[in-house]
């Protein structure tokens, strides 16, 4: 009875955790989600909705992420980023001591955290259209980054 009762209690738990991380999006965010969503497809790439909302996609055996804002509705808030832990060669400090010099004339930025940071390349917009003319200059600028970074801490 104990085990059943932990059991419950745990899976309530990681349930109530999955409810309060995915937001809640407009029907104007949904729409521009899903229109991402779509052309990422039509661009030949397999595209998912991630536990957070956002969707997810492989290029070249890379993770990019297409995040929308949910406090941002007209315009709304878009960006294209991939995630990163820190390791032995890419360290906070490093990150951290770079990070400008890494977006330098380019259209992406480096955002840190204590864990983690990611590459990211960001844009406010109302459709997707924007996002569809701009999608792969998002990419090459967040690829840039990726590429300066690992020149200085690799």
């Amino acid at each position: 009875m104990k085990k059943l009762f932990l059991t419950l209690v745990v899976a309530l738990l990681s349930t109530a955790a999955s409810f309060a991380q995915a937001p809640e999006f407009t029907s104007a965010q949904l729409r521009l989600r899903n229109d991402i969503q779509s052309f990422i497809r039509a661009e030949g790439f397999v595209p998912e909705i991630d536990s957070d909302g956002d969707v997810k996609f492989k290029k070249e055996g890379l993770v990019y992420y297409v995040s929308i804002d949910d406090r941002d509705t007209d315009p709304m808030y878009v960006r294209l980023f991939r995630y990163h832990s820190y390791n032995t060669s890419r360290t906070h400090a490093k990150i951290v001591a770079h990070a400008a010099d890494f977006c330098i004339k380019k259209m992406a930025k480096v955002v840190t955290f204590d864990d983690s940071y990611y590459v990211q390349s960001e844009l406010y917009l109302t459709s997707a259209e924007a996002f569809k003319n701009i999608f792969y200059k998002m990419l090459s600028q967040v690829d840039a980054v990726e590429e300066a970074i690992s020149e200085v801490c690799d």
